[in-house]
């Protein structure tokens, strides 16, 4: 989905900014922890 520039309160895109940041921190911790280095390239 795109947005035009300047749609968003600034505040409300820096905490969805923020948040996405800790799903995709989360998402890579969890993805070292089961995939190993074996199973990646």
């Amino acid at each position: 989905m795109h947005i035009p520039d300047g749609f968003l309160d600034p505040l409300v895109a820096g905490l969805f900014w923020l948040g996405s940041g800790v799903v995709i921190g989360i998402a890579v911790r969890r993805a070292r922890h089961e995939l190993g280095d074996e199973r990646t390239p």
